[in-house]
């Protein structure tokens, strides 16, 4: 006997289907239908769906008249009402030109208004107290109290036009000389500008490559120290100081203003001295901001070269400010080291209490010992 075909599709399926087949459904569906009425009809299912929906209805109904009646017994508060203020009576203003009013004379500026401006500057001013010879606590070495003094340099406004093309450039605060990215883990941050960024300069070992242990060409190191208090930008050691960068690298025994100090004496001695915000004002001095173009016309290299003349002329003539100053330093400076006596005792005084402590375990445990080996 062959064996049968299976149906492959849906159509073959259909067509090997019976063809009565689907009115069996149908019948099979309507009589399961009826005998799932009776049953509900017999156990009361219909009356109670019934029931249900009605006392459903009749809840609501109830919920909301309720809340109907409660807000028509809930009080009516008064209204109030805001009134403007009165609006006060005074004089209107009003243009006097639509008014009709004449309009007021102008004086005409005389030819001797340039004199009478220039005497009225020449004019003397009012004497400024002593009390007021520093600003926020701290001396101004640029400022009234101080001295003017002058360098040999000629101002900008006396020099060709090269020339000043030529200061313009090395004045000009530029990629190179400050640095191009910012990177807090690559670049040397400036003493004075406080910008971490990696120098400008071709073929740096530490900046191009971003290698940390390579040495940047772009800022300076003092022979000395090798901190950070001796790192500069081209930009901020030229005008800062007035010193070139590329000399400062090759001179390997080159200070920074720090240690330059400390190898020449106290700084009023010199008047070479860290002139950044933060070493100025540990100093009582108030920083001096963007002078270098003050420095300039005053015939200076640097706003370095001016701070040292300053502090030279004020030493050679005192004022009365500066006298203040200089003793208002020198307690100040007493006292530090009276502070730090007293630390470098107490750390001697600990010093020697621990040696004293290790001899006396060190004896004890020799005492063991030898009991140990007589035993």
């Amino acid at each position: 006997m062959a064996p049968k075909k299976r149906a492959s599709t849906l159509n073959d399926m259909n067509e090997a289907r019976a063809p009565d087949a689907e009115l069996d459904i149908d019948a099979e569906r309507k009589t399961l239908m009826a005998r799932n009425a009776a049953l509900f009809a017999r156990i009361g299912l219909p009356d109670a769906v019934k029931d249900f929906k009605t006392a459903v209805v009749e809840d609501r109904k109830r919920a909301n008249a309720e809340a109907s009646d409660s807000k028509a017994r809930a009080p009516k508060w008064p209204r109030t009402y805001t009134t403007k203020p009165p609006r006060l009576e005074g004089p209107t203003r009003r243009s006097g030109r639509i008014a009709g009013m004449p309009a007021p004379d102008m004086a005409e500026l005389e030819d001797d208004a340039e004199e009478g401006v220039a005497a009225r500057r020449a004019a003397p001013r009012l004497a400024v107290p002593a009390e007021d010879f520093t600003y926020d606590g701290l001396f101004d070495l640029l400022g009234k109290d101080s001295v003017q003094v002058h360098g040999s340099m000629p101002p900008p406004d006396q020099l060709s036009e090269e020339q000043r093309a030529a200061l313009e450039a090395q004045m000009c605060c530029s990629s190179k000389s400050r640095g191009r990215a910012y990177d807090k883990s690559v670049g040397l941050t400036c003493h004075f500008c406080r910008q971490k960024m990696l120098c400008g300069e071709d073929g740096c070992p530490r900046c191009c490559n971003r290698d940390v242990s390579g040495t940047c060409i772009g800022k300076t190191e003092c022979g000395r120290c090798g901190s950070a208090t001796g790192n500069y930008c081209r930009a901020c050691l030229m005008d800062r100081y007035g010193q070139q960068l590329e000399a400062v690298r090759a001179d390997s025994s080159w200070l920074c203003p720090h240690c330059h100090e400390e190898e020449h004496g106290e700084w009023v001695q010199h008047g070479w001295f860290c002139n950044s915000s933060f070493c100025m004002k540990m100093r009582g001095l108030r920083p001096t901001g963007i002078a270098i173009h003050r420095a300039r016309h005053q015939g200076f290299r640097s706003v370095a070269h001016l701070l040292q003349a300053t502090v030279l002329a004020l030493e050679k003539e005192p004022t009365e400010a500066w006298l203040r100053f200089r003793s208002e330093e020198e307690r100040r400076r007493k006292a530090h080291s009276r502070s730090m006596g007293r630390s470098q005792e107490q750390e001697a005084e600990a010093g020697g209490k621990v040696a004293m402590d290790g001899a006396l375990e060190a004896a004890e445990a020799e005492g063991k010992e030898v009991a140990e080996k007589k035993e």
